[in-house]
């Protein structure tokens, strides 16, 4: 069959299936019992479609069942604003306020809803089997899916978002972990799946739980404790669990052939138990687990409990990475906390409060053996282990934190393990210790069905448990064996490309088909047409396959490649600290004396650094101090005087303004600055730089002493010593010209000693990043907008794994926030982490970095600091910063009342959010006087492109019209649109004005899609940023019809050019690097391109969700 002849089926195939098919549209007008009427005559292939609603139904679903690969469907319209409420007036265990009621039915997918107030269980089913719930958003309830019911068989929850609530983890006030166990709030102890006395076949994966008692509890005790099937034949992977007040994964009663891999565990009372559980094998590995530093919670790793029940077939726990403060698994002293045939091998370990990896009983046919943990191994390990585990640091990158990738220099690499009896692929030289090999996390054995025994009614149908494209070849993994005599390479199809040749390998699991031609990576979907069969006679089916199986819509792909540039930048970022010595201080040279050294009148202490020069010049030395000093320079005294605080400012970027300032003539070369102070105002600090006229410091006057292999701010300070002169400030004492030189004075030995380095804690940067000044979890204007294109990706994809990253962010400014003002303010150390949060003298520092804490504002309550930071940068908007006489916003570099088109969008998107938050109409008012005055100074009459900058002391534009200025425009004009109210006064205008403006920037695009640096010269660079933000304002435009569909091939061309720029591993390319005012053409020529720099990575991730709207509607 040629290419077209099988596309001509396809479509056949497809057009008999949809002439059948029909799509039944539902509001929230309609009664319950209208809707579970209409959900009573669907037929196989039907879709019960919600609208965008909020539904006070409780559905069901009796005796219907869709065909094999043709289910019925319900689904809603959006996730986010079609909600279905149960009806649940308070949670409880008794309940049957159910979303979802399935009974003896098979074939039926739950897709794109949000649940809330359905207790006790969100969707329940009995006697059913192939039951999918996806893509859904799960607020509440015990479990989101139960089953019973030996007919019940192959479940699937996949993409869902699943919480209980914050109380649950926190057990804030009666929330005790013993009554949510089993006392007045047992009803929380429940599970994302869980089932009683079912067939077993369930997958439960890629799905974000969150804020819940378990994670993960697979079988129920009690009457079920004979059930020997429930847990049988399950593949559990690829799922984020956050806070789990009991467990993250546990497994009850029975397990056979139970794969758990690739999972994020993050937080949780005990990660793991394994509790009275007999059966095996058991298949644990590729997992990360990790306790937070801010967690309050943590008990142990893996609980192991063999009274009753044991295993009699291995548990393998391989290549799995954790950090945590706790044991491995077991307890001192406990008789019964183990279980037999745990293989355990090839674990990173970075383990705190313990002095032991804490593994006390081996039990029987137990396997500890070639692990790396950071402390010893117990006794017992060590001594019956056949290969030693290694004792040192695993080196995780970033392992406080949740990235457990392995540092270059790390002891796991290369040095893991194969048993005989176990499959582990790998992509590095030689398998590593850990959940990641070479950049990856290791695979493990492929899931195959095994048959659980007479008492399962159904067989397998044989469905695709793995696939792996290698050039011109797809690999298929089956759950089940294949008949070879029913596989015909023409009845498959991978995109468009048909294939020429097949084998089956691997006992007939693994079928292999070749192409003539390379296969592609991304976007790809598996056509199949006449199904072959399984050795028993049994169609495949597509149910749960890991590779889609069908057409890949363009929404999906722009989706696909969004989220691929947002996981780039979350797996680079790192969010632990590091001590390192500040080489840099901007300039701020500091010399500090403590209080304890010198504490008293009769005390005498000198500083000494010089002022280097390559030329005599003027300067002004600015210099702010707390204590009593007298101030020489090359010998002659210029100052004298006593303060009470150390007081100066940066008050824009790299000008200073001191409390104290002269004018001072230095020579060619070294200039000796001599502090000299007593004890009677206890202790120094004293800070100083050299200036230019205009308050930037002069960095052609370097502050530092010329002595070799020393640090930034090497003071030379004298021992504080005791002086019998009436007046000890009387004098100067001349130094001597080494630091080896002694001499005496009153009959003491007096020399002179380098002052300590400044030390900072330092964010740690990425080894796998060649942007070493990318995104970090710094607070930074750039890392802001970036964050708000993680909040708009959430926004389209439901994928909580953005959020959670802002979240995590933010977290992290809270958990710190006092340690670093104390680093800025008493260390005065200039240029560490967060120093833009309290230097807040301009909108960069405050409006554009703040944003990503304004936009979570709206969706939850913030905490006290939280609020105190937004208020406090809002009072810097409104208050302190700099404007014209007209109210403009602007700021005071390069020279005073300066605009700058980087401050529109710096200032009105946190103005909107605060105007929403604080029911503040006056904010909105301002916000739309921001947004027409600057776009009005910055506009270029002849080009209506705006310049990157107005001065105002001149009344001239800034030379040129640089892309990405104009980008921050038209972005902070679209978030305006969207966020200012209709009705108010200004919008038509601010409407009309952004329309217009996109329309003339479109003349400016280039045949390639892009723009050029400079908008209106072809001889600069194209670049990502500024078209990736022409690009998500025109998406925006047209999505919300401000402006005419005949843009919409401008729109295509932007998306295509953009999404070129960004690789298959998700890097972003040609953005360029932050710049200045430039003066020139020329300046903004010569700005490098940096790759996925937080300047236009938000603008890229929210024009990729733009996308995504655009291709949907």
């Amino acid at each position: 069959m040629n290419k077209l002849q099988f596309a001509f089926t396809i479509v056949l195939l497809f057009s008999s299936v949809c002439a059948s098919s029909k799509t039944i549209v539902v509001d929230d007008k309609i009664s319950t019992k209208t809707i579970n009427n209409k959900l009573a005559a669907l037929q196989s292939g039907d879709t019960l479609l919600f609208k965008k609603g909020y539904y006070r139904v409780n559905l069901k679903l009796t005796n219907k069942s869709g065909i094999q690969d043709t289910p019925i469907v319900i689904r809603g319209e959006d996730r986010a604003y079609t909600t279905i409420d149960g009806g649940a007036t308070k949670p409880g265990s008794n309940l049957k306020n159910y979303g979802v009621f399935i009974e003896n039915s098979s074939w039926i997918t739950i897709d794109n809803l949000s649940f809330k107030n359905c207790w006790v269980d969100v969707v329940r089913v009995h006697e059913s089997n192939y039951i999918s719930v996806v893509n859904c958003t799960i607020e509440g309830g015990r479990r989101a899916l139960f089953a019973q019911g030996r007919r019940s068989h192959h479940f699937l929850v996949e993409n869902c978002y699943w919480e209980q609530g914050k109380h649950v983890w926190t057990k804030e006030g009666k929330f005790s972990w013993a009554e949510l166990h089993h006392g007045e709030f047992k009803h929380y102890n429940g599970s994302i799946f869980q089932a009683k006395m079912i067939g077993g076949s369930f997958v439960i994966r890629d799905n974000y739980i969150k804020n819940v008692y378990n994670g993960i509890r697979l079988s129920i005790m009690g009457d079920a404790e004979s059930d020997t099937l429930a847990c049988t034949n399950g593949e559990i992977y690829r799922n984020t669990i956050e806070n789990s007040a009991d467990n993250a994964f546990e497994p009850e009663v029975y397990c056979k052939n139970l794969h758990f891999y690739h999972n994020k565990m993050i937080n949780s009372h005990a990660f793991i138990s394994i509790t009275e559980v007999g059966g095996g094998p058991i298949y644990f590995y590729g997992n990360t687990g990790v306790k937070l530093p801010n967690c309050n919670d943590g008990w142990t790793i893996f609980k192991f409990i063999g009274k009753e029940r044991r295993l009699t077939k291995p548990l393998y726990i391989f290549n799995n990475s954790w950090q945590v403060n706790s044991d491995v698994l077991g307890r001192i002293n406990e008789q019964h906390w183990h279980n037999d045939y745990i293989h355990h091998f090839n674990n990173a370990y970075h383990l705190s409060n313990a002095d032991t990896v804490g593994i006390y009983y081996l039990g029987k046919n137990n396997y500890f053996e070639n692990d790396c943990a950071n402390i010893p191994f117990s006794n017992k390990v060590a001594r019956t282990s056949k290969y030693s585990s290694i004792v040192a640091d695993p080196m995780f990158i970033d392992g406080a934190y949740g990235n457990f990738l392995l540092k270059e220099s790390s002891p796991c690499k290369n040095a893991g393990i194969i048993p005989d009896d176990i499959s582990i692929y790998y992509t590095g030289e030689k398998l590593d210790i850990g959940a990641y090999d070479d950049g990856k996390l290791v695979e493990g054995p492929v899931f195959r069905y095994v048959n659980p025994g007479i008492e399962m009614p159904d067989r397998e149908k044989p469905r695709i448990v793995k696939h792996k494209v290698e050039n011109n070849t797809l690999k298929l993994w089956f759950s089940y064996p294949l008949n070879e005599q029913t596989v015909n390479t023409g009845n498959f199809m991978l995109n468009d490309i048909s294939f020429q040749h097949f084998s089956l390998q691997e006992e007939n699991y693994l079928l292999v088909l070749t192409a003539n031609k390379k296969l592609p990576f991304n976007n790809i979907y598996l056509s199949v047409i006449e199904k072959p069969q399984s050795i028993d006679g049994d169609d495949i089916t597509l149910w749960a396959s890991s590779i889609p199986t069908k057409l890949v819509s363009e929404a999906q792909k722009a989706l696909a490649l969004t989220k691929k540039a947002a996981d780039y930048l979350i797996q680079n970022t790192l969010f632990e600290f590091e001590p390192k010595v500040v080489t840099f201080n901007a300039n701020i040279s500091r010399l500090r004396i403590s209080e304890q050294i010198l504490n008293h009148s009769g005390q005498i202490t000198y500083g000494l650094i010089n002022l280097n020069t390559k030329e005599a010049k003027e300067t002004k030395l600015g210099f702010s101090f707390r204590g009593n000093i007298k101030l020489y320079l090359n010998g002659n005294l210029i100052y004298a005087g006593k303060s009470d605080k150390e007081q100066f400012e940066e008050y824009t970027y790299n000008r200073f303004r001191f409390s104290h300032e002269i004018k001072v003539n230095l020579y060619k070369g070294e200039n000796r600055l001599l502090v000299k102070t007593s004890g009677e105002s206890k202790g120094l600090e004293f800070a100083c730089c050299a200036l230019n006229p205009d308050q930037l410091f002069d960095n052609t006057i370097e502050i530092r002493n010329n002595i070799a292999n020393s640090y930034a701010n090497n003071w030379l300070v004298t021992a504080p010593f005791e002086t019998t002169s009436v007046n000890s400030m009387d004098f100067m004492f001349e130094p001597e010209r080494t630091i080896r030189e002694y001499y005496v004075y009153n009959d003491q030995m007096i020399t002179w000693q380098m002052q300590q380095p400044l030390i900072q804690q330092a964010l740690k940067i990425s080894s796998f990043t060649n942007n070493k000044k990318g995104f970090n979890a710094d607070w930074h204007y750039a890392n802001s907008n970036t964050l708000l294109g993680m909040l708009n990706l959430y926004k389209a994809s439901n994928d909580y794994t953005y959020q959670a990253f802002v979240d995590k962010f933010n977290q992290h400014v809270f958990d710190h926030y006092h340690f670093f003002k104390k680093q800025y303010y008493s260390l005065r150390i200039m240029r560490g982490a967060y120093f833009r949060l309290f230097r807040a003298t301009m909108l960069d520092d405050t409006g554009g970095a703040a944003l990503p804490l304004a936009e979570t504002a709206l969706n939850a309550k913030p905490q006290i600091l939280h609020r105190e930071i937004l208020d406090q940068v809002l009072n810097h908007i409104l208050n302190k910063q700099s404007r014209l006489a007209d109210g403009t916003l602007c700021r005071p570099e390069p020279v005073e009342q300066t605009i700058w088109a980087d401050d529109m969008f710096m200032s009105v998107p946190f103005l909107l959010n605060m105007a929403k938050l604080n029911k503040d109409s006056k904010l909105y008012d301002e916000a739309a006087f921001q947004v027409l005055h600057i776009n009005h100074y910055l506009t270029d009459p002849c080009t209506n492109l705006c310049r990157h900058g107005w001065y105002n002391q001149t009344k001239e534009l800034a030379p040129v019209a640089w892309s990405r200025a104009n980008g921050w425009i038209v972005w902070a004009m679209s978030e305006t649109l969207l966020k200012l109210p209709t009705n108010h006064k200004k919008y038509k205008k601010i409407k009309d004005t952004f329309t217009k403006r996109l329309i003339d920037l479109l003349n400016y695009q280039s045949e390639n899609g892009l723009w050029h640096q400079i908008l209106n010269d072809p001889d600069s660079y194209l670049e990502t940023s500024g078209s990736a933000m022409f690009g998500l304002a025109l998406a925006r435009a047209i999505n919300h019809k401000w402006i005419s569909q005949r843009y919409i091939p401008q729109l295509m061309k932007t998306w295509e050019a953009v999404s070129a720029q960004i690789d298959e591993n998700g890097i972003i390319y040609g953005i360029c690097q932050g710049t200045d005012m430039g003066k020139n053409a020329d300046y903004y020529k010569n700005q490098k391109t940096l790759e996925s720099d937080p300047r236009g990575m938000g603008a890229v991730l929210t024009f990729g969700s733009e996308m995504y709207y655009f291709f949907n509607k």
